[in-house]
């Protein structure tokens, strides 16, 4: 089934692939710097980020003043007195709201359905992190990187700010990079990198590329990988599970150059 998927990826089927659009965003002490590719030649294995904090003093979903712009008017209802606006959470307004089934994931106490990139995008925030891969936001999180141990912040006045602590991203076994993870997920095409950067030709801008027939070449963080091989729905689909997304544009970070 997984291999039968993957034809999409590295064949002719492939011209399906859906483009990222992407938006850009500040972050106070933020690690997202000017990005460019990154040299790989067989050595990078790991991409480093540093401390970073994300602002969430004007989210829609704490701030009252935000909340009432972007909605046309509605009232900030925090009736558990906890900071956050009643109709995100898991109470009788957002069942009221018919919005169908309670889902949160990532256990932060806001429904998922209202921490997708889209939805912040729809409400013109521009503070989505996703650092664990999973599509959903993580500010909300008191531990993001920790699964099962994630619960609410303390947004009452004490959590304006969500900050995210340094950590390393695993790209051994990368499609792009690791030649028998791309043998295995391509069904036996050939590992070519005849600019000898480590990075497999056919997700540049090379002759490979173009001849794949994928369309116009796009790469809006200027990591030296095609736009459409580093969405989160690539990533799901080539079975790799260490996306990470901290600067909110939907294109993976980790071969992008941070400063």
């Amino acid at each position: 089934m997984f291999k039968r998927t993957i034809l999409s990826i590295f064949a002719i089927s492939f011209y399906s692939t859906l483009y990222a659009a992407g938006m850009g965003m500040d972050f106070s002490n933020s690690n997202s710097g000017e990005m460019g590719n990154s040299s790989t030649g067989g050595m990078m294995t790991s991409q480093t980020y540093n401390n970073f904090s994300v602002d969430l003093s004007n989210d829609a979903f704490i701030n009252p003043a935000t909340f009432n712009t972007i909605s046309g008017g509605m009232n900030f209802t925090d009736d558990n007195n906890d900071g956050v606006v009643d109709i995100v959470q898991n109470t009788d307004w957002f069942q009221s709201m018919g919005f169908g089934n309670w889902m949160d994931q990532n256990q932060d106490g806001i429904g998922d359905m209202f921490q997708t990139m889209n939805m912040y995008q729809l409400l013109g925030m521009d503070n989505y992190v996703d650092i664990d891969g999973d599509g959903l936001c993580d500010n909300y999180e008191s531990m993001p990187m920790v699964q099962g141990s994630s619960g609410m912040m303390d947004f009452f006045g004490n959590g304006m700010m969500q900050n995210y602590e340094a950590f390393d991203v695993d790209l051994n076994n990368d499609v792009f990079t690791n030649t028998a993870t791309f043998d295995a997920v391509s069904g036996g095409m050939n590992f070519t990198d005849d600019n000898n950067d480590g990075v497999v030709d056919i997700v540049q801008n090379t002759a490979l590329f173009q001849s794949m027939g994928f369309g116009s070449w796009m790469d809006q963080n200027q990591d030296g990988i095609g736009d459409m091989f580093q969405t989160m729905d690539m990533y799901q689909l080539l079975g790799m599970d260490n996306y990470v997304d901290i600067n909110g544009d939907g294109l993976c970070d980790n071969y992008a150059t941070q400063n």
